[in-house]
């Protein structure tokens, strides 16, 4: 196997395999990847599923093979188990109990969210699967590090079908009709979506809704009372450039 460069810590070496989700919500069998990307161009010609886009059959779960497995172990020793507590949580109980059909938005509160560890765990997630974030090696490395690269901006999202498909984007940069544009790339994890701007490289970001960047510096191990106000994406809804028109 060839070497090559990890995502995270920038060494040279063999490269490991990083679930996303993690393996210990259910995401341990066969499955199919679809790139965000074609799912974009296909929106904008009117197409509302995935029929007939390529994609990649993984046979041992969602994910990539793309940081060494110094940082894989150190991700999983500190992110992974908070991350798929808040998981299980939000998927069994927000989306069975509380979310009604033609909801836009959803209202909860929580004690039982690790801020810092599930952030993290998101930017790793990004990392892993959109590539050039090098600065957020010591952030990611340090598990109780609040020093959050500023050029980022994190958006989170509720999707309304748990089985619905997952989806990965590269850094995008669309071009608005007054010729501003953004950097950004996306993720979709039924129950969850994010997406990720890159302030330093867009001259206009749009303003979303579900923005829970100031929960990446909540000191390491605390858990506050915290009240979410999240947007609900369609499970239809393919293109991550219309996810924050929800309202």
């Amino acid at each position: 196997m060839a070497d090559d460069i990890c995502r995270i810590c920038g060494k040279e070496g063999p490269l490991s395999f990083e679930h996303i989700p993690p393996q210990s919500v259910g995401n341990d069998h066969t499955v199919k990847l679809y790139s965000g990307v074609d799912a974009v161009k296909s929106s904008l010609t009117g197409q509302d599923d995935m029929e007939g886009l390529k994609y990649r059959q993984l046979q041992r779960g969602q994910g990539f093979k793309t940081i060494c497995s110094s940082c894989n172990s150190y991700l999983g020793q500190n992110y992974v188990k908070p991350f798929s507590e808040f998981y299980r949580a939000t998927g069994q109980q927000i989306l069975v109990s509380d979310f009604q059909e033609g909801d836009k938005s959803i209202h909860f509160k929580t004690d039982r969210l690790m801020p810092l560890a599930f952030v993290k765990q998101v930017m790793s997630n990004f990392c892993v699967s959109a590539g050039d974030m090098h600065d957020c090696k010591d952030y990611l490395l340090d598990r109780e590090s609040t020093v959050f690269p500023q050029r980022y901006r994190l958006h989170m999202f509720i999707v309304d079908n748990l089985r619905e498909q997952k989806l990965f984007t590269g850094w995008m940069v669309p071009i608005f009709a007054d010729y501003t544009c953004c950097k950004m790339a996306c993720i979709r994890i039924p129950p969850f979506a994010f997406t990720l701007f890159d302030l330093s490289s867009s001259n206009k970001v749009p303003e979303w809704p579900g923005n829970i960047t100031d929960l990446a510096r909540v000191p390491w191990g605390e858990k506050p009372g915290i009240e979410f106000h999240l947007p609900v994406l369609k499970a239809a809804n393919h293109s991550p450039l219309s996810w924050g028109n929800v309202g």
